[in-house]
């Protein structure tokens, strides 16, 4: 939920409507990938889901807001990702994606619900 991915494209965000929030599929017991392209804001190409930047969300465990706990980023991923004050991810300060390029966004919840680890890679 919130602002800088989008599905099928970026101009499609949910923000915090929960009628639209996006699915992330389970790519193994526990593991959350998304893979995509990033695009301007706005954009409507199909498959460039990941804005630029201005990134601003959370991911939950369901759409009755059913939270997971504090987020921490995979190691390597503070050039791309942070947690903010707030507890929402954000595109890095200073960090922007690059258009057209292809990233992968992994959330891992082996280690259970409240202790989410977060990826943002480059592919």
């Amino acid at each position: 939920m919130g602002y800088g991915i989008g599905s099928p494209a970026a101009a499609n965000e949910p923000g915090w409507n929960t009628d639209k929030a996006i699915c992330v599929p389970e790519f193994a017991s526990g593991i959350y990938k998304l893979t995509a392209q990033a695009g301007k804001e706005g954009s409507t190409t199909l498959g460039e889901r990941f804005r630029l930047s201005g990134w601003s969300g959370k991911f939950y465990k369901d759409t009755s807001w059913g939270g997971l706990g504090a987020f921490t980023l995979a190691a390597g991923s503070e050039t791309l990702l942070q947690v903010a004050s707030d507890g929402n991810l954000e595109i890095a300060s200073g960090a922007a994606l690059e258009e057209g390029a292809t990233y992968c966004l992994t959330v891992d919840v082996t280690g259970g619900n409240d202790s989410p680890v977060v990826s943002l890679v480059k592919e």
